[in-house]
């Protein structure tokens, strides 16, 4: 078999004839069998080849999209990590936080912000507006033109309401942020600060009050040092008229000294009732106001004039009254003392009206005289400290500050009605305060 037939037809041939001869009318047969043949394993080669390569494709595409779906996955592990940790901190700061969309309200908050309002779960604040916790809609249209106009707004103290209604203060911060889809929404936080509120405003009322304290102390010394020389110097002149005077008539001096003395006494006794009022608790006694008013119109009857004044008292109502006992005393004598004073001598018949109504909450006194009035313009100002209504006035201008201030003390209240030369009403509440038991 001389013929260069490919190798493995060549095999298959000496198998088949055994060493005879091929036929010479096969020989054309078996080259073109032997050419097949031989295409066919180039063709397998060329497509092992090509098969290499795209396996090698493969194995590089298949190395890829792992080390893609590895990427991915650690990706996907670190948003959950990352979701996780930022649903642990909102879980557990003390913030309240919140997230509001304008159609839908409130679509997310926190366990702190449910204990702040103290609502139970999620579903009672569901798709429910911020606006609803709000104390004042004012503020929270405010804050929302600050959202528009800058985007955010930061620590700002607002009044709001827990589930209940009950008031307290916030602190609050929010941004305003827009979605992928355009819609809008805020996240919000809110620091729970009604106590340092009220100790501020605690602090701030305190202050207020000291300056007051002291401006009241600066006037008090001003005007009492006058106040008590004036009669001290009286005193002393009348003393040296006594020495030089020899006609022996010294009973129309003893009477002046007298009038000396009395003023200062009375306005000893009104510094003691000023002292009284504010540094003494209040107490809580059983009131009987027929005979309180008794017992200071008895004090006052030696007063000049008050003889000739008639005083009518009607005292209605059967509830028991408690209160201050040392306090209205002097509530009444101030007053009281005021309408004596100041009387109108040109009446026929000058009057005091003490009227009292007594119902289970308070008390209503009215005290009406038909004496000199007050001018219009002095009104607003006759519970100041040392204010005196006219310059012939002989008292100290503390009586009435006196009165505001106990009923102050008293959670009481006043108001006065004046006409110059016709008379005053003056008219006060106060409080029915049983004594606590226990």
């Amino acid at each position: 078999m001389d013929k260069q037939f490919n190798p493995l037809l060549r095999q298959q041939l000496e198998e088949f004839f055994q060493g005879q001869e091929v036929p010479e009318n096969l020989s054309g047969l078996l080259e073109s069998i032997s050419n097949t043949y031989d295409d066919f394993e180039r063709d397998h080669q060329q497509l092992e080849k090509r098969m290499e390569m795209h396996s090698q494709e493969l194995n590089e595409a298949n190395h890829q999209i792992k080390l893609e779906a590895k990427k991915y996955q650690e990706a996907e592990a670190l948003a959950r990590k990352s979701e996780q940790i930022l649903r642990s901190i909102n879980e557990h700061i003390n913030e309240a936080i919140f997230r509001h969309t304008p159609d839908k309200g409130i679509v997310y908050i926190n366990h702190s912000f449910l204990d702040l309002f103290e609502f139970e779960d999620f579903q009672e604040i569901n798709n429910v507006s911020v606006k609803t916790l709000f104390a004042n809609e004012d503020a929270w249209d405010e804050l929302q033109e600050k959202l528009e106009d800058s985007g955010f707004y930061k620590n700002e103290e607002v009044l709001l309401l827990k589930k209940d209604g009950t008031p307290f203060w916030g602190l609050m911060s929010c941004i305003l942020s827009t979605g992928a889809q355009g819609n809008s929404f805020y996240d919000g936080a809110i620091v729970d600060i009604d106590a340092q509120k009220r100790t501020q405003n605690r602090l701030i009322a305190i202050n207020e009050e000291l300056k007051k304290a002291n401006a009241e102390l600066d006037r008090f010394v001003y005007s009492a040092s006058h106040d008590l020389r004036a009669p001290l110097k009286s005193l002393l002149g009348l003393l040296q008229l006594i020495e030089y005077d020899t006609s022996g008539n010294i009973a129309g001096y003893l009477d002046k000294m007298r009038t000396s003395v009395q003023k200062l006494d009375y306005f000893i006794e009104e510094i003691i009732d000023y002292s009284m009022n504010a540094r003494m608790e209040r107490d809580s006694q059983l009131i009987d106001f027929e005979e309180l008013i008794g017992q200071v119109l008895e004090k006052l009857q030696y007063l000049p004039g008050a003889i000739r004044i008639e005083k009518k008292v009607a005292v209605n109502g059967s509830c028991a009254f408690y209160s201050d006992r040392s306090r209205c005393l002097i509530l009444f004598n101030n007053l009281l003392s005021n309408a004596i004073v100041y009387h109108n001598l040109q009446q026929a018949q000058p009057l005091i009206l003490i009227k009292v109504e007594v119902v289970p909450e308070q008390a209503t006194i009215t005290i009406q005289d038909n004496g000199k009035g007050i001018d219009e313009k002095h009104l607003q100002d006759i519970f100041k400290m040392f204010y005196r209504a006219s310059v012939s006035s002989n008292g100290s201008g503390l009586g009435l500050y006196i009165v505001k201030e106990i009923l102050q003390k008293l959670n009481g209240s006043i108001e006065v009605t004046s006409t110059l030369h016709k008379g005053t009403s003056f008219t006060f509440t106060i409080p029915n305060s049983p004594p606590v038991p226990g």
